[in-house]
């Protein structure tokens, strides 16, 4: 959720109780994302659901360490496979990606095995990803962009609560226009925090999954920055913040394209006030 502070208006946060019916419980499990120019859009439908069920299953065998070392299957794990954000240890991500990177192999092998298709070459095409977290619209920024509040400064940024599912609490401050003006296609984008735990906003490409730049804070601080343009074909704007055993998780994250089209050629800062 994303709305208007008001002149004057400090961010509230109400801190969830397990009692009183408002604890946001959230997934740890990621959906995933397939694409595949070698696949119709049905056939990466039913490899996505095929996938996310598997996964399902074998994070709850992974957890009930029910896995036995003859389990894990041997040689090199296909790079379309990117579990980086799973919820299990380091040492589990390997078993896992060889499990569904075995899947994707039969599933490719059957769909494609027609006369004249490459296998092969149909597999190198597929690309299988976690998705950044839970999707955040940027439609409030661009309403408020496009017609401000009939008092507010044009002098001074536009302040915006985010309040996404997972229960972290930010501000999002879109600064007037600066002088000189960036480039419409980029967007300088700030981290800062008020809490000690360390936060990252990283820019992020679906298949193949890949981290680009980032902006990193790992205590209380004023924002860091760093530089997002649309000529760099990113996908996602990820926000991430460490959890279980330490892990990083993705949080939310913002459309790319959305994001430099509503923010383009200004400084758009973050702060991380509640998580």
């Amino acid at each position: 959720m994303l709305r208007l502070i008001g002149h004057g208006e400090e961010l509230t946060v109400p801190i969830p109780r397990e009692d009183d019916g408002s604890m946001d419980v959230s997934s740890l499990l990621p959906s995933l994302k397939v694409e595949s120019p070698a696949l119709s859009s049905e056939q990466c439908a039913q490899l996505q659901k095929l996938l996310q069920v598997d996964l399902a299953t074998a994070l709850a065998q992974v957890a009930a360490g029910l896995r036995s070392a003859s389990d894990v299957p041997q040689g090199a794990r296909p790079s379309s496979v990117n579990l980086g954000s799973l919820p299990a240890p380091e040492g589990e991500r390997g078993y896992l990606e060889d499990r569904l990177g075995a899947l994707v192999a039969d599933f490719v092998a059957t769909t494609t095995n027609d006369e004249g298709h490459d296998v092969g070459s149909a597999l190198a095409r597929t690309c299988v990803s976690t998705s950044p977290g839970t999707f955040l619209s940027l439609t409030v920024v661009r309403d408020l962009l496009a017609t401000p509040p009939p008092d507010h400064d044009p002098n001074l940024p536009l302040t915006i609560a985010i309040r996404p599912p997972s229960g972290d609490a930010l501000t999002l401050e879109v600064f007037p226009l600066a002088s000189p003006v960036l480039p419409s296609g980029d967007v300088q984008v700030g981290l800062a925090t008020a809490v000690n735990w360390a936060k990252q906003i990283v820019a992020w490409t679906v298949c193949p999954p890949q981290h680009h730049q980032y902006v990193r804070r790992d205590s209380k601080g004023v924002a860091d920055w760093m530089a997002v343009s649309r000529s760099d074909n990113l996908n996602a704007l990820v926000f991430r913040k460490p959890r279980i055993f330490g892990i990083w998780f993705d949080m939310f994250y913002f459309d790319m394209p959305e994001f430099i089209d509503v923010l383009g050629g200004r400084y758009a800062r973050f702060t991380w006030y509640f998580d």
